[in-house]
């Protein structure tokens, strides 16, 4: 039943053409999510150590 839906959707000529478009902005769409998580993650500054230096009185 569901095979038959998918063959029919697959023999749908309008869809069948814009197949590589719909897999092109699902692949930018991942990898914009992905990059965004990244960036998102990754510290632009790294967090300052304590050093004997800085725990002195002044």
């Amino acid at each position: 039943m569901i095979l038959t839906k998918l063959k029919k959707a697959s023999a749908n000529p309008v869809l069948h053409e814009a197949r590589p478009l719909l897999v092109a902005i699902t692949i930018g769409l991942v990898l914009a999510l992905t990059l965004t998580v990244a960036a998102a993650w990754r510290p632009d500054h790294p967090v300052p150590t304590q050093t004997t230096e800085t725990s002195g009185s002044i």
